[in-house]
């Protein structure tokens, strides 16, 4: 076992609170003795995070930029975990130096919600790792591809329930789909189960379940009996709305779905009891 059994976390919200949750449940069992949250200091009393102060987590309000406020705050933590958004790199390299100046162990680095492709997730997390390993400090990262009990919304142009859908190309692409329950399961248990050597620089790549978006589709109307009108788009017409609107988040998401949406391994043998809902459990 890796021993860590202080945890921080940092940018509570989608997938945090899942993970928050999950490392509480360990806290219940003796697994987990600390659970920190440690967020914006406007926000420390927000009604979504005292429910978790309740349950016995403790919330610090911090100001990320102040790297010895955030390093008083660390003291004694294993592993932090960052569920930070992937555009806020700065903060979380600042999080990051802090982290190593309190001696913490591991730092999991946010790549929620992407698949691990052949070069890398993107440029600028590996130059981040880079950074970590050469002043260091150890991490780990987890590539889940899109969360499955999130993704199927109308602001993702994914509103299965309502019958209408428009995906990138032509919609056969395998995905890797898993829910956020089933990623925090997976997360704390790596974190508190696995020796050391296999979590210490390593980029963890699991899925629920491998399909395209037309298998989701057909799996939803063969269960529901209910229709989805699908619109494909293509890639091409897809990097024109980029260029024309370089702020089109969903355009981008659907180019990657589409091209790289899938892990090409997979690291869910290491979580033997890890039984990851399929997709359209989540679209009743």
């Amino acid at each position: 076992m890796s021993g860590f059994r202080n945890f921080a976390l940092i940018g509570a919200g989608h997938i945090g609170d899942f993970i928050i949750e999950e490392l509480l449940k360990a806290k219940t069992t003796g697994t987990v003795d600390k659970v920190l949250v440690l967020t914006r200091t406007e926000s420390a009393g927000k009604e979504g995070l005292q429910k978790f102060a309740t349950a016995g987590a403790s919330i610090v309000g911090v100001d990320y930029a102040d790297k010895d406020a955030v390093a008083k705050a660390l003291a004694g933590i294993d592993a932090v975990i960052s569920t930070l958004p992937i555009p806020a790199i700065e903060v979380e390299s600042a999080v990051a130096e802090a982290s190593k100046a309190a001696e913490v162990k591991l730092f999991v680095q946010s790549e929620w919600g992407l698949a691990a492709v052949s070069k890398g997730v993107a440029p600028t997390r590996d130059v981040h790792r880079e950074k970590m390993r050469a002043m260091g400090l150890p991490w780990a990262a987890f590539c889940t591809g899109p969360w499955s009990d999130f993704l199927f919304n109308p602001y993702l142009h994914l509103d299965v329930k309502g019958g209408k859908a428009e995906v990138g190309g032509d919609g056969n692409g395998p995905i890797s789909f898993t829910s956020r329950p089933d990623v925090a399961r997976f997360v704390v248990y790596v974190l508190t189960q696995l020796p050391l050597s296999m979590v210490e620089y390593k980029l963890f790549s699991i899925e629920g379940e491998r399909k395209s978006f037309n298998e989701v589709f057909k799996a939803y109307e063969a269960k529901t009996g209910k229709k989805v009108d699908v619109t494909y788009k293509s890639i091409t017409e897809l990097h024109a709305a980029v260029a024309a609107n370089p702020a089109d988040l969903v355009s981008r998401l659907h180019i990657k779905w589409a091209l790289e949406g899938f892990n090409e391994t997979s690291d869910n043998h290491l979580y033997p009891d890890w039984h990851p809902k399929p997709v359209v459990d989540y679209l009743e």
